[in-house]
């Protein structure tokens, strides 16, 4: 039997000594390494995380009045619509799609950060705010699970991580959410969707996409995040796949959603 936890004189001294030198040795690291915006790489002062009051005020969150399909805020025009022109071309299978902010500024540069640059310590804070930005609407999604968008075999072992991977974890501990990392898995490798544009966005993704594991979410209603929404097509062939492999309903969730300015 292991025996109980004592806290004796000695283990006392350890541990604040342990505290203590860890500490001093953060203070060092910061005298030598400050810690510097991800946007304009001033040095943060106290208060500040990831980025300095300027660059997070530079933030832009999307508005209520949204699309109920796409996510894209309306214009004054499309006010009354319920959906918009930058909906996917049908058939669309997610059933609605949401995002915290603008994908433009400063934002930008932390999602590349986290992205390309191996920033993961970018992914719990970009999930608070994700998380805090949807809290409200939870309630009534009732979501019964969570699958990040995956990286083919190949760019993962290049990457090291899959950021939708990460930010989906994240955001599962926020919401007390299963996460699914392996429910879906990408059959090819695909070009950069970044560099691409209409119909060659859908070209590139489809059939990129197939079940792992269906039996995860049968007959539920499944969050798929990714970090930025941008013509939907990504997000479209997962949610195919999820919704032809028996999901009940599928709602798109990004940090970021790529759109002009309404006018």
């Amino acid at each position: 039997m292991n025996e109980p936890h004592v806290d004796t004189p000695r283990n006392l001294f350890l541990r604040r000594t342990g505290l203590a030198f860890a500490g001093a040795w953060q203070s060092l690291l910061e005298f030598f390494f400050p810690p510097m915006c991800n946007s304009c790489a001033e040095r943060l002062i106290e208060g500040e995380e990831h980025f300095c009051s300027s660059c997070f005020s530079a933030f832009e969150p999307l508005p209520l009045r949204v699309c109920h399909q796409c996510g894209a805020p309306f214009s004054p025009r499309q006010i009354e619509m319920d959906t918009c022109p930058d909906c996917p071309p049908p058939p669309v299978y997610f059933n609605q799609s949401r995002a915290a902010y603008y994908y433009k500024g400063a934002i930008v540069d932390g999602v590349h950060a986290l992205k390309f640059s191996a920033r993961l310590e970018l992914a719990p804070w970009f999930a608070r705010q994700l998380f805090e930005r949807v809290e409200k609407d939870m309630a009534s999604w009732r979501p019964d699970g969570v699958i990040p968008v995956p990286l083919h075999f190949w760019r993962r072992i290049q990457r090291g991580y899959n950021q939708s991977e990460e930010l989906a974890r994240h955001f599962c501990r926020l919401a007390n959410l299963p996460l699914w990392p392996d429910a879906l898995r990408r059959t090819r490798s695909t070009h950069p969707q970044s560099r691409l544009k209409g119909l060659r966005r859908q070209d590139n993704v489809r059939g990129a996409f197939g079940p792992r594991r269906p039996e995860l979410y049968t007959g539920k209603h499944v969050l798929l995040m990714d970090d930025v929404h941008t013509s939907g097509s990504t997000l479209n062939a997962c949610a195919g796949v999820l919704m032809e492999t028996g999901a009940a309903r599928v709602t798109a969730l990004t940090l970021c959603r790529a759109v002009a300015e309404p006018q």
